[in-house]
């Protein structure tokens, strides 16, 4: 005796795929949503051709579930470090752009205006008002030129 043994087949799949997306509320990834994805088609085949075989049902279910995670992760890439989106990565979109130093940099440190902010500096002594350019970040130091 199966556990679904008393629901008819599309119901079976409806609540595979509503399991399955339930958990995902629960996972760290969009894994288990195209699982569910794919339950909720085949559980569409099932309702629409009911004498559909249930071994071929299993096999259509994992090559779905295949396909709608390969086509998903291509879709729906996450953010990744290099990308000016990322989280927590502020200080490396910051590489190449000019601002305006706001506290003179001396001895080869001072304090330049990113925005409504001011992040530390280090570069060639100049006095404030120069716009220097970026070129690194180390923690959370902006390594700077003279812009040209």
């Amino acid at each position: 005796m199966t556990l679904f043994a008393d629901i008819a087949p599309h119901w079976a799949w409806a609540i595979v795929g509503l399991v399955l997306i339930g958990l995902e509320m629960f996972v760290w990834s969009t894994f288990l949503l195209w699982m569910g994805l794919s339950a909720f088609v085949v559980g569409a085949i099932f309702y629409v051709a009911p004498d559909f075989p249930w071994a071929w049902s299993v096999v259509l279910y994992g090559v779905l579930s295949l396909v709608a995670i390969y086509l998903g992760r291509k879709l729906f890439k996450p953010a990744q470090a290099d990308d000016p989106d990322a989280l927590n990565e502020r200080g490396q979109r910051m590489v190449g752009q000019s601002y305006v130093v706001a506290e003179a940099i001396v001895h080869g440190r001072g304090k330049v205006r990113v925005g409504d902010s001011l992040w530390l500096a280090q570069g060639a002594d100049c006095p404030a008002g120069t716009v220097v350019t970026v070129t690194s970040v180390k923690s959370t130091t902006l390594m700077v030129t003279l812009a040209e």
